[in-house]
């Protein structure tokens, strides 16, 4: 009797060890990243080019994780306080980062800047490569890069270029900018790549490096085009020359958007967005929007991100001995 008590107790013990590992194998598969809405923080004002990518990145991960991926934006300080965030956020993979070339350039030149890209963030993927306009108000009566070199000579440090901040991508090509034409001109930053454009518009500043998220202004004529940065000319504006047709020789670093999520991030998770992110880059709805802003969408692996960002510091840390790339 107490032999087949024994039995009886091991059998009844034996299925609640089975129910429960069933049971933990459902819930885990319920779990199955991603479970609930992601968030990807932009470190820049909404509207600007960051955003924007940001935006169409997020609908398509939306469609092929049947999770949404919701954009929130935390600009300021060269886009450090939403790096910071983003940082500090929990390494669960419900926390990423839309960073750029100007995130990895805050590493360099921002001592307080609260975060180390190399450190602090594991690369997903870049997404775009984007070339950059130099733009000036279409009242200013500056039709080419050599009106601009030559009013800027007459008058140093008179005109005024325009930024989203200190370091930023904006502020990179302005500095590259005037040690090639060896010219003087006084930096203004903004809060993000629209409210700089706006101040181009507005009479504030007199020109910006701004990114093709501005073409409607072009196209309304607010702003004029008066050059284009990068290795070919963009085909919204097949007319418009690159900065070395007009004469003017290495103003040019590659100016991505990517996205991070922060140190210590699983690697099941980090494989999941990196599978994932793949398949939405290969949206034709995204694809055909990116072509139509002229984006390049590019995508890469974690590996060939990381090497970007490293290859980038070492660009600006060598640019920032020349020039000034940091507020005092």
């Amino acid at each position: 009797m107490v032999h087949i008590q024994h039995t009886k107790r091991t059998a009844v013990a034996a299925a609640l060890l089975m129910v429960s590992g069933i049971c933990a194998t459902a819930m885990a598969a319920d779990k199955a990243y991603p479970s609930r809405p992601v968030t990807i923080i932009v470190p820049f004002a909404a509207g600007g080019s960051t955003d924007i990518q940001a935006r169409m990145v997020a609908k398509s991960l939306q469609t092929v994780t049947g999770q949404p991926f919701v954009v929130e934006n935390k600009a300021g300080a060269s886009g450090s306080i939403g790096a910071r965030a983003a940082a500090s956020a929990k390494a669960d993979g419900y926390t990423l980062l839309f960073g750029t070339t100007s995130t990895a350039s805050e590493t360099v030149l921002n001592k307080e800047a609260g975060f180390d890209i190399r450190t602090d963030f594991t690369p997903i993927s870049m997404i775009t490569n984007v070339p950059f306009m130099v733009v000036v108000s279409c009242t200013s009566g500056i039709k080419t890069p050599a009106d601009l070199v030559r009013r800027a000579k007459e008058a140093p440090g008179k005109l005024n270029y325009a930024s989203w901040g200190y370091g930023s991508t904006g502020n990179i090509m302005g500095e590259m900018f005037k040690l090639a034409t060896k010219t003087d001109m006084t930096h203004v930053p903004y809060k993000g790549e629209s409210p700089a454009a706006i101040s181009v518009i507005s009479g504030e500043t007199d020109l910006a490096f701004v990114s093709p998220v501005q073409l409607p202004q072009v196209k309304a004529g607010k702003l004029c085009p008066i050059a284009i940065t990068g290795g070919k000319r963009m085909n919204a504006l097949p007319d418009v020359p690159k900065l070395e047709e007009a004469g003017v020789q290495d103003v040019h670093m590659p100016m991505w958007s990517g996205l991070m999520v922060p140190a210590k991030t699983s690697t099941d998770v980090v494989d999941t967005l990196s599978h994932a992110l793949d398949k939405a880059l290969k949206s034709e709805e995204l694809v055909k929007t990116a072509n139509g802003m002229s984006l390049e969408i590019i995508g890469s692996s974690p590996t060939a991100f990381k090497d970007q960002i490293n290859g980038d510091i070492q660009t600006v840390t060598k640019l920032s001995q020349k020039t000034k790339l940091r507020e005092d």
